[in-house]
């Protein structure tokens, strides 16, 4: 029917682009493409020379806090020792969901944790959330640096070690 993608019509393409946007799809992506999760580093870190990724198992990031089950999307480890999450955010992000995403940081930087070991020495932890629900509140922007600071004053904390970034 068509020959070339030049040749779909708008409507077919945003249909057929649709499809990619779901968990599944997401996962396999991650799981399967070393290429892709070597990309997805090498934005989060801002460092180029990232040669090689390997994917956790998620088994180990599926504690029970008061009952609620938390399971991180993906979780993936560079070859200098620091760890990635992914998650696909296909519904409005609420409250419980921010909540989610920080406690997922917070589980990447306690995996760490090791006697002897100062805080500062720990390795920086990075959290990508692609993101295709409603617009939240005062976000405007296609990408979100997200920080910890005080805003009322404009201060930010130096020595960020968790990074997240909403797209």
């Amino acid at each position: 029917m068509y020959q070339t993608y030049d040749d779909l019509p708008d409507s077919e393409i945003r249909k057929r682009i649709a499809q990619y946007r779901y968990d599944y799809f997401f996962h396999y992506l991650l799981m399967e493409s070393e290429r892709i999760r070597l990309t997805l580093c090498r934005f989060l870190s801002g460092d180029n020379t990232i040669q090689q990724t390997f994917l956790e198992t998620n088994e180990s990031y599926i504690p029970y806090y008061g009952g609620k089950k938390l399971i991180m999307d993906q979780v993936v480890r560079d070859d200098k020792g620091r760890l990635y999450n992914f998650e696909m955010q296909n519904y409005d992000i609420e409250d419980d969901d921010e909540v989610r995403f920080a406690c997922y940081l917070n589980n990447m930087m306690e995996r760490q944790l090791k006697r002897g070991v100062d805080y500062i020495d720990m390795k920086d932890v990075y959290q990508l959330v692609l993101y295709t629900g409603n617009p939240v509140e005062n976000f405007h922007h296609y990408q979100h640096n997200l920080k910890r600071g005080d805003f009322e004053y404009g201060a930010v904390l130096e020595h960020q070690k968790a990074h997240a970034v909403l797209l």
